[in-house]
């Protein structure tokens, strides 16, 4: 097979569509960096506005129980698809308020809020290391939960301890179970 010599005309005509092609993956590229871009931004502001909204909750009220039930009550509306506050009450870990974004699932956050306590003792559960560390904890799963019989399967969650002059009291969980 010998080499094909092209004309200058079919030459240019060629150099010209790789140029076209090489600028409409650039425009693509462009494009979906753009889009990336803007949910990066929309979750920013909505993030921003959950905030905003949340503190004007927490300053509402001075009551504890009102005041818990407000933060799971907005995150479930901004964050989360559910949010459970636990706090030490006499050395012992209580669930002081909890949401589910989806009332029909609500039943379920029984059985979720079971598995994080029985986890306490584990050196790798979330629950335990935010109370032992006060450090907050946030884990990115596979679609899983960790306990394959708990449903809807745990997508991320955060573990954000609630601190105070003498250490942390409780912890705040908000759960993802959609991607």
């Amino acid at each position: 097979a010998g080499a094909v010599v092209f004309e200058i005309e079919d030459r240019d005509l060629l150099l010209a569509l790789a140029a076209q092609c090489a600028q409409a993956l650039e425009r693509a590229r462009l494009l979906e960096a753009e889009r990336h871009a803007r949910a990066a931004a929309d979750a920013a502001a909505r993030a921003s506005a959950f905030l905003a909204d949340a503190s004007k909750l927490l300053a509402r009220s001075l009551d504890e129980q009102e005041t818990f039930e407000a933060a799971v009550q907005a995150a479930v509306t901004g964050l989360a698809d559910f949010a459970i506050v636990w706090a030490q009450v006499d050395h012992e870990l209580l669930v002081k308020a909890w949401a589910h974004g989806d009332p029909a699932t609500a039943a379920d956050l029984e059985r979720v809020e079971q598995s994080y306590r029985a986890s306490l003792t584990d050196p790798f559960s979330p629950l335990g290391r935010v109370l032992r560390d006060g450090q907050t904890v946030l884990q990115r799963l596979t679609g899983m939960s960790s306990d394959p019989g708990i449903e809807p399967a745990v997508n991320s969650h955060i573990f954000v301890p609630l601190l105070g002059r003498r250490g942390t009291h409780g912890v705040l969980a908000l759960v993802r179970t959609n991607p």
